[in-house]
């Protein structure tokens, strides 16, 4: 479970943005969400191996967009 807080000075839908690391699919819940400005949103992210290969790092992101706005998280997992 992550949170999120906005910087903007207007309200703003961002849509999450998933580049999933290679061998994992990752699921974030909501998957949209509303921010007006200096409001806090929480969301969940959940990763899970797909096809992975053990002791070996994998790396992707999360981004939430709305037009010029974007905040990037990067993913990193290594199944063990």
């Amino acid at each position: 479970q992550r949170t999120v807080t906005s910087v903007a000075d207007e309200t703003l839908t961002f849509d999450a943005v998933v580049d999933a690391p290679r061998g994992y699919g990752v699921n974030v819940s909501p998957s949209q969400i509303e921010l007006a400005p200096g409001e806090s949103a929480t969301f969940d992210v959940e990763i899970t191996p797909q096809r992975v290969q053990s002791g070996v790092w994998q790396f992707g992101s999360l981004s939430w967009v709305s037009g010029d706005h974007e905040v990037f998280s990067p993913i990193a997992v290594k199944a063990v």
